[in-house]
């Protein structure tokens, strides 16, 4: 369980670092792509570099060739003397609160994943309920569906009620084959695969948010020419859906309007941009060094009585015919060779 604690705190430190990063020196400016690979790879470095360990020979002189001494306690284990009546221990058995907060950890994991598998498992569901029309590498499933237009992998799911023809539907098609050209939904399933196994990292779950974001700024600017917002506006003021977490499918309208907005009418490049885009490169390099690197001693450099086998010679003393001190029917060379046999057992 230690080791499971000392996990979850290097990786959310480490995604924490990613995190502020982005959002002081990434967040909202038109680096769209770079933003996508950045958000990707600050969640599996945070669950790779905890697991990373680096040694580096440290050759400073030792101080001191002494062994280090090593504090043992013996508990004895004395019989009482005939008839004294033995008190009974009560042993009390303590719960073991972390092997709890595991398992319910783990359960909400899992109830997070059953949740997920049952939207997956719901939506293929929809591919054979209504019908498709392929264009490409994209399939069009014509549905009635309320929350529709979205996509899922090829698959688009359209609203029957929009005109593709028209030019909000073409704006919308356009919109929603960027997400599948793009493979965004292997984005979207292994950012929240993440966050299921992953649920008490918060870092987790602002990057899932703003790689969602970051998805609809790519297919916004494919789909809007000219960077014209007035029909993009009239559109997502038409119909607008705060939608939810958990969903791995892309819905057209499940996104801040204000900043798809904002992101559409942002046509200058940001300063600095080799900056902000090697920046992560000395990020890196600093989680690594403070939670992946440790330092040991040179081998030349470890004191000698460290390198030889150690003796211990355990005598009981008494023993045979001397029995040593006696009183209360208990024996000295009684005592002895219990607390011989302790100390033989603990030096093993």
């Amino acid at each position: 369980m230690e080791t499971l604690s000392i996990f979850i705190f290097k990786s959310i430190v480490v995604s924490g670092v990613f995190t502020a990063w982005y959002m002081l020196g990434l967040r909202g400016y038109r680096l769209h792509h770079y933003n996508r690979f950045f958000l990707l790879s600050s969640l599996l470095l945070s669950i790779l570099i905890p697991f990373l360990h680096f040694h580096f020979i440290d050759f400073s002189p030792v101080v001191s060739e002494r062994l280090t001494p090593v504090s043992l306690f013996i508990q004895q284990e004395i019989s009482p003397a005939p008839g004294v009546a033995a008190t009974p221990v009560a042993r009390i058995a303590q719960t073991n609160w972390q092997i709890i907060l595991l398992m319910i950890m783990a359960a909400l994991s899992l109830i997070l994943l059953v949740k997920l598998a049952i939207r997956i498992i719901i939506i293929r569901r929809l591919c054979r309920q209504f019908p498709i029309t392929h264009f490409g590498e994209i399939n069009v499933v014509q549905t009635n569906l309320p929350k529709a237009p979205f996509a899922f992998f090829n698959y688009l799911f359209w609203n029957n009620s929009i005109q593709l023809d028209g030019e909000i539907g073409q704006l919308i098609f356009r919109h929603e084959a960027t997400h599948i050209l793009q493979r965004h939904t292997y984005d979207k399933l292994l950012c929240q695969l993440v966050t299921c196994l992953f649920w008490f990292n918060p870092f987790f779950w602002i990057i899932q948010k703003e790689l969602n974001l970051v998805h609809e700024f790519i297919a916004d600017e494919h789909a809007v020419k000219d960077r014209d917002t007035r029909v993009f506006a009239m559109m997502v003021l038409k119909s607008y859906n705060n939608g939810s977490h958990l969903v791995p499918q892309h819905h057209f309208f499940s996104s801040t309007i204000k900043r798809r907005l904002a992101m559409l009418q942002n046509i200058a490049e940001p300063s600095f941009v080799v900056f902000r885009r090697f920046m992560v490169l000395p990020l890196i390099s600093i989680v690594v060094l403070a939670f992946s690197c440790s330092t040991k001693q040179d081998a030349n450099n470890v004191p000698e009585p460290a390198k030889r086998k150690i003796v211990v010679l355990v005598d009981p003393a008494h023993g045979g015919t001397d029995a040593g001190s006696q009183s209360d029917g208990l024996t000295e060379k009684d005592i002895s060779l219990k607390l011989a046999s302790r100390l033989n057992r603990n030096l093993e």
